[in-house]
Formats: C-alpha cells, structure tokens, sequence
C-alpha cells in the first residue's frame, strides 16, 4: 500500500500528535500515532488513555481500498520535520 501526503500538512500534525501519545507506555500501542487512510483522506490519532486528539488530511493513495497501521509517534514525527517541503510518500508492505 502506497500513499502521499503533502508534508506542509502532515508536520504539524505529526507534531500534534506526537504531543498526546504517551512517550513511555507499558502498553506499547500507546506510544504510537494510528494512521487511517479512507476516500482519500488520511487520519492520525494520538492517545494516552486520558486525552488524545484526531486530525484529517487530504491523502492519494495507489489502491482504493481503506487501510490502517500504527507507528510511534514521537520517532515519525521526528522523521518527517526534517524533510523537504513537497510530497511525502509512505510505502507500506503487508505484515505477515
């Protein structure tokens, strides 16, 4: 599965994100942004079990199918603010 987002948009929110997810978890999930892409919209959620916060983007993928995957936060957004402006482009393979 492949997708684009424009990093302009995807930064900041990566950043936000980053924010609520918990940095240091026992439950390892917690420490990770979920992504979730659907009709050509990207949605990021961070959580920590007491506030978290949800942002949408516009998003192209090459496959019309919906689909969702989690990463940790904090090392994502890390990865992303060093980039260039311009399109980010994630390629995610399937887990087996």
């Amino acid at each position: 599965m492949q997708f684009s987002v424009s990093r302009s948009e995807l930064a900041p929110l990566l950043s936000n994100v980053s924010r609520f997810a918990a940095a240091k978890h026992s439950v390892a999930i917690l420490e990770c942004a979920y992504f979730e892409f659907c009709d050509d919209k990207l949605t990021i959620t961070g959580y920590d079990l007491d506030k978290g916060v949800k942002g949408t983007i516009p998003a192209t993928a090459r496959v019309d199918e919906s689909f969702s995957f989690a990463v940790n936060a904090k090392k994502i957004s890390d990865v992303v603010s060093k980039f260039k402006d311009g399109n980010v482009t994630f390629d995610i393979g399937d887990s087996a």
